[in-house]
């Protein structure tokens, strides 16, 4: 096992423990950095199949046997299966539909990500470090997704591995994570993508765009809520979003509810 520990916020004592544990490896970056750990983790591998768990999730009993498993039918080059996502509320599956994934993983990606951080086993062989930019710190598994998607064979299996723990203090529900998104649905759209995939890529781009201005809108933050606007309105799809602009120009109509 290899426990990659980034950042500056790190218990040495925990981490000494860690280092004394049978056959765990550990390693060390200074600067906190999800994306650089996973890409680093990856280049440490040194066996057939590797996964991840971050620190805050939890893999079920028998998750490892049951990829194990069913890396052995047909070879793939990924095993992805189901999870819990909990938050304070509630938990309910990480993926809603595997029937609909399992029939076509690229596209589904266009409705809901199956691929989250602990839900996997990989093919050391097939699924290079080149996967894991080490550069994107938000959305990161959507763009891993995509680009495994459209170029290896990916087994899914509908048994419940693992667990995800969602809070406050998650990263995805910092203002960041939801300015990241366009940037991202952009270096998807970038892949070697089918035309009808990339197109709504870039009609999601467009949405995101306005769904960011109407955030910067609300915050009274004016001038970036007019340039994700015009964004909004230049991507695919965008001129839906044209009757939005009274919102930004006639400040009577702020308070009226968005368009869609």
């Amino acid at each position: 096992m290899l426990v990659v520990a980034n950042g500056s916020r790190v218990d040495q004592t925990t981490l000494r423990k860690v280092a004394a544990l049978p056959r765990t490896d550990v390693g060390r970056l200074e600067q906190g950095n999800v994306a650089q750990a996973q890409r680093y983790g990856r280049t440490r591998v040194a066996t057939p199949f590797f996964g991840f768990l971050d620190d805050d999730d939890e893999y079920l009993p028998g998750a490892i046997d049951a990829r194990l498993s069913a890396m052995q039918d047909d070879e793939p080059d990924v095993v992805v299966t189901n999870g819990y996502a909990r938050d304070a509320e509630a938990e309910y599956p990480v993926v809603s539909h595997m029937e609909h994934v399992r029939a076509d993983p690229l596209r589904s990606l266009l409705s809901e990500n199956w691929l989250a951080s602990c839900s996997a086993m990989f093919r050391t062989a097939t699924v290079s470090e080149t996967y894991f930019d080490g550069r994107t710190r938000f959305f990161e598994w959507t763009l891993i997704a995509y680009r495994i998607a459209s170029t290896r064979t990916i087994r899914f299996v509908d048994a419940f591995t693992y667990r995800i723990h969602s809070s406050d203090a998650s990263a995805s529900k910092s203002a960041a994570y939801r300015a990241a998104l366009p940037g991202v649905l952009g270096a998807i759209a970038a892949l070697d993508l089918p035309d009808d995939v990339r197109a709504a890529v870039h009609a999601k781009i467009s949405h995101a765009e306005h769904v960011l201005s109407a955030q910067y809108l609300e915050a009274g933050q004016w001038r970036s809520a007019m340039r994700h606007h015009l964004r909004s309105l230049i991507g695919r799809g965008g001129l839906r979003f044209l009757p939005y602009s009274r919102r930004l120009l006639f400040p009577r109509m702020r308070d009226e509810t968005p368009s869609p």
